[in-house]
């Protein structure tokens, strides 16, 4: 076997099916790759699957996703690994050109994550998410990042990162990429391997999301790792600001809206950060 795609999911059975789709499009052979879908619910639901010869349907009761990554990395039998989310379509060439990158002898290989706007005149609450969200080249290049939304590991790699912190329910990967790069691995974007994700539509998504951002403050051991990291994400960030102004198409209204609900999230982020600090359990959804 040589490869595994491995897509945690909670109570997401909609999008499931269209990534589950896009998944049995490829163009890489079916008898090549396995598809290991991962249920977080609390109780699994394996009556929503059809059954496929490459399909495998696990089922991990712990809370969160990257419990349900792990478990999934503990069944596959290929040599690549492959990471997307259950709210993706996978553009039908990628798991071809994910695992050919791979094979090449990449460490690690980030795709390219496309937004979709859900509507053909995108509010500001969507041209927010256009402009910031899931810019994986800026993230392996400035962090030394990728986002399981769209990654790729030889499962050798793995063996020597070990497993992901399964005390995150969200940001993991950050985590994970944290050990991998003090390993002294490198990173490669392909950016012919595409998977499209959704834009949030409401500034409440927008603002459920920085809360389960926000718990990733449980995934520091000891005091001063979770202080310093509310710090560190407290701090002011130029990246985003310097994005919008080169972008010629961002009018001026457009940016100070856009600018006005940055801000406003990295304090509201900020703040569940340290109520989660203090043991308040953040959010899985």
């Amino acid at each position: 076997m040589r490869a595994s795609v491995i897509i945690p999911f909670f109570e997401m059975n909609d999008s499931v099916k269209l990534t589950l789709e896009a998944l049995s499009a490829q163009t890489f052979p079916n008898n090549e790759f396995e598809m290991i879908f991962v249920d977080n619910s609390p109780v699994p639901n394996p009556e929503f699957f059809a059954r496929q010869d490459h399909l495998v349907l696990l089922h991990e009761p712990k809370p969160g996703q990257f419990a349900a990554r792990n478990l999934g990395c503990s069944k596959a039998r290929g040599d690549v690994l492959l990471f997307t989310d259950a709210d993706c379509i996978p553009d039908k060439y990628w798991v071809e050109r994910m695992v050919q990158a791979v094979e090449a002898g990449a460490d690690r290989v980030g795709g390219v994550i496309k937004l979709i706007t859900r509507s053909t005149t995108p509010g500001v609450v969507e041209r927010f998410e256009l402009a910031t969200t899931f810019d994986q080249a800026r993230s392996i290049n400035y962090r030394g990042h990728v986002a399981t939304a769209n990654m790729g590991i030889s499962k050798k790699i793995l063996s020597v990162v070990g497993s992901f912190n399964e005390t995150c329910l969200s940001g993991g990967d950050l985590e994970w990429s944290m050990r991998f790069n003090r390993l002294g691995f490198s990173t490669t974007l392909v950016d012919s391997a595409v998977v499209y994700h959704p834009t949030r539509g409401t500034l409440r998504a927008l603002m459920r999301h920085r809360i389960r951002l926000a718990g990733n403050v449980i995934c520091q051991e000891g005091p001063k790792n979770r202080l310093l990291w509310i710090l560190k994400l407290a701090s002011f960030r130029r990246g985003v600001a310097q994005k919008l102004w080169a972008d010629k198409s961002v009018s001026l209204l457009d940016y100070v809206a856009i600018s006005a609900i940055g801000i406003f999230l990295h304090v509201w982020m900020s703040g569940w950060s340290v109520l989660f600090s203090f043991g308040v359990p953040p959010p899985r959804k």
